[in-house]
């Protein structure tokens, strides 16, 4: 059994593989802290896993599992589990949506080498997003994606961008409507009926509390001053 420590929740996990505990380390909790959250995936799981997923071990499958299970567990915490690289842009958060490959992580490393040292990497890949005081926070978490961008700590997050890839760079605000429908796409909805209420009061705040953009991007540094501009970031 290993304890983890993810938004300020510590959970443990009775994994049956090594690769979870190295995979989760640096975001382990202290000895005798009590958990939050007790989590153990049973083999029929897995088995699900194994068939939804070719190609992978069990070991890898466990990692999955584990992830999905805890984005269900967390939601009693005022948190759910997101697809979206987090930047911290001197302190503004920002999640940038899309589906895989689309260029999210293209885009952010372009504006982290044109901003850098104003501009980190929270989370490269699935951030757990917290209430936390009528506030929203974006936080890292060990699933940062293939790159590993990403590092323990945590931003307000105040802006969300949906991407796209197009002809050129162009960037514009959207309708919290339009913002919803691509925001569900890319959160992890609860199975049971019941954490529904506390799912939708998460994303209901997260649209109140945050500006939404659409941007068509090509893979260039101009796609970076785009965003930067257009979310009217601070330039220097």
């Amino acid at each position: 059994m290993i304890k983890i420590r993810l938004a300020g929740i510590v959970i443990a996990v009775e994994n049956r593989y090594d690769l979870l505990e190295w995979y989760c380390r640096g975001y382990t909790a202290g000895p005798g802290i009590k958990e939050d959250i007790s989590i153990s995936v049973s083999p029929e799981k897995l088995d699900e896993e194994l068939e939804k997923t070719s190609g992978i071990s069990r070991r890898r499958a466990e990692l999955f599992c584990v992830y999905r299970e805890i984005g269900y567990r967390v939601l009693p915490f005022d948190a759910l589990l997101m697809h979206a690289v987090i930047l911290d842009f001197e302190g503004t958060g920002i999640a940038f949506m899309a589906p895989s490959g689309t260029g999210k992580t293209t885009l952010t490393c372009n504006i982290r080498k044109v901003c850098k040292n104003r501009v980190r990497i929270i989370n490269g890949d699935k951030p757990i997003i917290r209430v936390i005081g009528r506030k929203i926070y974006a936080f890292g978490t060990p699933w940062n994606g293939k790159e590993g961008y990403g590092c323990q700590s945590f931003v307000e997050l105040k802006k969300l961008c949906f991407l796209y890839q197009d002809q050129e760079n162009h960037i514009q605000r959207t309708e919290s409507g339009e913002a919803m429908k691509r925001l569900m796409k890319q959160l992890l909805i609860p199975e049971k009926g019941e954490d529904l209420n506390a799912f939708f009061g998460i994303l209901e705040l997260l649209l109140q509390k945050t500006e939404a953009y659409r941007m068509g991007c090509l893979p260039d540094e101009d796609a970076a001053w785009t965003a930067v501009r257009g979310m009217e970031l601070p330039l220097r």
